[in-house]
C-alpha cells in the first residue's frame, strides 16, 4: 500500500526540496531522503525526475553521488551525464532487440532446412 505522502505528490515533492536545502549543496541518496519522508528511494527518484522537468536545478544521480542543488557548471555536468547514460541505454536496446531479431531468422531458418544457405541459393526440388 501507498504511503498518503506518496499520493499527495505536491507534499513530497516540496519535503524533498525542503530536505536538499537543509543539505548545503551537500548530496544526499535517494534512499536516505526517502527514509526522512518514508518513501521508496525509487519514489524518491521519480519525484527528483518531476522537480527536474519543472525546473529545479536536482544535480547529481542517486546510484553515484546523491542529489544535491547545484550550480550552473554542476546542472550541465549532470545534464550530459544523463545525456550520456540515456545514449547508453538506446544503444542496449537497440542492441538486444538486434540480437533478439537474428535469433528469430536462426530459428526460422532451422525450421524451414534453409540454415547456412544464402539468400538465392537455396535449392529447387522439381
Amino acid at each position: 500500500m501507498e504511503d498518503q505522502r506518496y499520493k499527495n505528490r505536491g507534499l513530497a515533492q516540496s519535503q524533498i526540496i525542503d530536505i536538499l536545502n537543509e543539505q548545503n549543496g551537500h548530496p544526499i541518496y535517494a534512499q536516505q531522503i526517502g527514509d526522512k519522508i518514508n518513501l521508496s528511494g525509487a519514489q524518491v527518484d521519480e519525484l527528483v525526475l518531476e522537480l527536474r522537468s519543472l525546473g529545479f536545478p536536482i544535480c547529481g544521480d542517486d546510484a553515484y553521488d546523491g542529489y544535491y542543488f547545484g550550480t550552473l557548471a554542476q546542472i550541465k555536468q549532470t545534464v550530459k551525464r544523463l545525456k550520456d547514460k540515456i545514449k547508453l541505454e538506446t544503444l542496449v536496446v537497440n542492441l538486444w532487440e538486434h540480437k533478439s531479431k537474428m535469433e528469430a531468422a536462426e530459428r526460422e531458418e532451422k525450421a524451414t532446412g534453409q540454415e547456412g544457405e544464402l539468400p538465392g541459393q537455396q535449392t529447387m526440388n522439381i
